[in-house]
C-alpha cells in the first residue's frame, strides 16, 4: 500500500491548488470566520502537529461552526487523538503493511509493539481509545457501513484498537526491549530470558484470573512469587476514587544472580483485572519516583471521560478482538487484514478468541 497524503484522512479539505504558492494570507481568507479559513486551520494545525489546536476547536462542535460536515470534523477530531497519542494513522497502517510483507513466523505482534515504541507518548492508550470512539461516532455499526467516509472511519478505528493493544502492552512491561532482550540480572534476575517487568504482569494476571486468589501464593513462573501488599488501596483524585488489590511481585535470582528484582501491580477490584499503570504516584497521584508499597506505588490510568480506571481487558482482549472483527469484514485479503489477523493468532491462539491468561502466556512466550 502506498503512502496517502494526510489530506485523504481528513474528509473533504481543501486542495492544495486554492490556495496557491503563498499560502493562507496569498488568497485573501485571512478572516478566521469563514469556512474555508476554518477548514485550512485544522488542516494546517494537523499537518503542524498541533493536535491540541484541532482537539480544542473541535470537541465541542465537529462542524467548527460548519466548516465541516460532522463526519469530516469528527475524521478530524480522531486524527488529533491518534496524533497526541504519538502517531500519524498512515504511518501505522504503513508499518501493518511492512510487517505482513517482511516478518514471518510468530513475532508479527512484537515487532508492530517495538515499530510504536519510538513514538509513543504518555497516557497514549487514553487519546487511543478517544480517537476509536470518535470513529464509532461517525460509524457505530461497521458490519455494512453505507458510506465512504463511515467505512474509512471503520478501517482507522481498526487500525488505532490494534495501535492501542501493542501501546497497553508496551505500557505494561514497561521497557520493551528489556522484555524481549534482557540483559544481566538487573533485567532477568531468574534468568529466563524475559524481562522481569514481564514477568511480574504475567504473574499479576494469573493472579487476577483465579477464580479464588489466595493472599500468598506462587506463580507458575519459575523463581517468581507474589503477595497482598494491600487488599483496599483506594487513590482519590479529588473527584472519585478508585480501589486496588496492591500484588508484591519478587523475581527470585537464578543462574548465577545474587539480587530479588521487586515490583508491584494493581488488581482493579471492580472488574477482576490487572490495572494498566504509568509511571508511579502515591495515593493522590501526585508522582514519586520509587515504588515502595508504602507511599509509592504504580499510577493507575484513569479516563477522564468517563472516570473509570483502565486495565488490561478493554485495552488489549477486546481492542484487538475487536479490530480483527473490523478489519476482515472490510479488507479481507489485505496485508492490512493479514498483519491482524496474525496478530491474534499470535497473542490469543488459532481460536482467535482472547483471554487475560492468553496475555500472560504472550508475555512469557517470546
Amino acid at each position: 500500500m502506498s503512502m496517502k497524503a494526510k489530506k485523504l484522512l481528513l474528509g473533504a479539505v481543501l486542495s492544495a491548488g486554492i490556495f496557491g504558492c503563498g499560502g493562507y494570507d496569498s488568497v485573501g481568507i485571512s478572516d478566521d470566520n469563514t469556512a474555508e479559513a476554518r477548514r485550512y486551520e485544522v488542516q494546517q494545525a494537523l499537518d503542524e502537529g498541533n493536535y491540541d489546536f484541532v482537539i480544542q476547536a473541535l470537541e465541542n462542535d465537529p462542524t467548527y461552526g460548519g466548516a465541516f460536515t460532522r463526519e469530516e470534523g469528527l475524521m478530524n477530531l480522531a486524527a488529533a487523538y491518534v496524533g497526541r497519542a504519538g502517531f500519524d494513522i498512515n504511518d501505522v497502517i504503513n508499518e501493518l503493511v511492512d510487517i505482513a510483507d517482511q516478518t514471518t513466523g510468530n513475532d508479527d505482534f512484537s515487532t508492530f509493539i517495538r515499530a510504536l515504541t519510538a513514538n509513543l507518548r504518555e497516557r497514549a492508550s487514553l487519546w487511543l481509545r478517544r480517537a476509536s470512539e470518535t470513529y464509532a461516532q461517525i460509524a457505530p455499526s461497521c458490519t455494512s457501513p453505507a458510506t465512504e467516509i463511515e467505512r474509512d472511519a471503520c478501517f482507522y478505528r481498526a487500525v488505532v484498537d490494534a495501535t492501542n493493544a501493542a501501546a497497553t502492552v508496551a505500557t505494561v512491561v514497561e521497557d520493551v526491549n528489556t522484555w524481549l532482550n534482557p540483559t544481566g540480572c538487573s533485567d532477568d534476575a531468574n534468568q529466563n530470558n524475559v524481562g522481569d517487568e514481564a514477568d511480574a504482569t504475567a504473574c499479576a494476571i494469573e493472579y487476577a484470573v483465579a477464580s479464588s486468589p489466595p493472599d500468598t501464593g506462587s506463580c507458575s513462573i519459575s523463581a517468581v512469587t507474589y503477595s497482598v501488599e494491600n487488599s483496599s488501596l483506594t487513590f482519590d483524585d479529588g473527584t472519585n476514587t478508585y480501589t486496588f488489590k496492591l500484588l508484591k511481585i519478587d523475581v527470585s535470582p537464578s543462574g548465577g544472580c545474587s539480587d530479588t528484582n521487586t515490583f508491584y501491580r494493581l488488581i482493579d477490584t471492580s472488574t477482576n483485572s490487572v490495572a494498566v499503570t504509568e509511571g508511579y504516584c502515591d495515593i493522590n497521584f501526585n508522582p514519586c519516583s520509587s515504588p515502595d508499597g508504602s507511599n509509592c506505588f504504580p499510577c493507575p490510568v484513569v479516563d477522564p471521560t468517563s472516570g473509570n480506571a483502565v486495565d488490561i481487558v478493554e485495552t488489549v482482549v477486546n481492542t484487538i478482538e475487536t479490530s480483527q472483527d473490523i478489519i476482515t469484514n472490510l479488507v479481507a485479503g489485505t496485508d492490512a487484514a493479514q498483519a491482524v489477523n496474525d496478530f491474534i493468532q499470535e497473542v490469543c491462539g488459532v481460536d482467535q478468541s482472547c483471554t487475560q491468561d492468553e496475555i500472560a502466556n504472550y508475555l512469557q512466550s517470546l
